[in-house]
């Protein structure tokens, strides 16, 4: 079944907010901007726990690309997660969250949550025009 993934800078334009990304890597890869076609995300322990860990706390995901670029036209999908929680301190899911990445001592070593500010998703704003993707 083919699946329709957002790159989380159009998440973070169609949600005008600031967005969360997780993203893992295989165990024992500390590179976090890490891409490979043979990496098993679905396989991915981490991944799966976190999963069942977001939907035992009613928080809302979906699948989602990294930032995407100019040109970029296909990308192997990594397992990456958009999280549906405002970056808000005050927020309960948000601590809630926050709490499985205590900080960087603590993290999974194959797992590393991301802020976009708006301003940053809004860079790719040009890839929502008409017509932009017709020209590639």
């Amino acid at each position: 079944m083919s699946v329709c993934v957002q790159s989380i800078d159009q998440i973070g334009r169609e949600k005008s907010r600031d967005v969360l990304m997780v993203t893992f890597t295989p165990p024992g890869t500390s590179n976090h901007a890490y891409t490979h076609d043979r990496f098993d995300w679905e396989q991915c322990n981490t991944r799966n726990e976190f999963i069942a860990w977001l939907e035992s706390h009613q928080v809302d995901y979906r699948w989602c690309y990294g930032f995407w670029s100019d040109g970029l036209l296909s990308a192997p999908y990594q397992g990456h997660i958009f999280i549906d929680v405002p970056h808000d301190k005050k927020n309960e899911q948000y601590k809630l969250l926050d709490a499985w990445f205590p900080d960087d001592e603590h993290y999974p070593s194959n797992a590393r949550m991301w802020y976009f500010p708006l301003e940053i998703c809004m860079r790719n704003a040009h890839h929502d025009e008409p017509g932009y993707w017709d020209d590639w």
